[in-house]
């Protein structure tokens, strides 16, 4: 709060400098993080079409080990996600007492990975189709 009435006591023209500054550095930087971010689902994307059509060929064929084999690995990289998720809820819980912020977006980036390892396992109900 000091630094604010720090602020607000020098001239307007230099506040002005400031604002603009600080308008720019966000801009800047929110595109650099949209472009890193958007490469990043790009591939995640490919990643969940491939996972799906590999799930959908194994349903799909009549070999039992291709079926097993896939659905093994859908477990698999469901754990994985699970193990992220209590990455992001670990992280967000100790970081809460630095800015609360953090314990939300903790919570969002759990959740978030939860729902792909939900997506990631197979439900029981594809055995059957067989």
């Amino acid at each position: 709060m000091e630094l604010v009435n720090q602020i607000l006591s020098w001239p307007t023209i230099v506040q002005g400098v400031i604002g603009s500054a600080i308008f720019w550095f966000i801009l800047f930087f929110g595109q650099k993080l949209t472009k890193h971010t958007e490469s990043i689902w790009g591939k995640h994307k490919h990643e969940i079409a491939t996972r799906d059509q590999l799930i959908t060929q194994a349903i799909n064929s009549k070999n039992l080990v291709t079926l097993s084999s896939t659905l093994s690995l859908g477990t698999y990289m469901g754990v994985h996600y699970i193990v992220k998720a209590f990455i992001f809820i670990t992280l967000g819980l100790s970081l809460q007492s630095l800015l609360p912020i953090f314990s939300v977006i903790g919570y969002l980036g759990g959740v978030i990975y939860l729902f792909l390892a939900l997506r990631s396992c197979p439900h029981l109900s594809v055995y059957d189709k067989k």
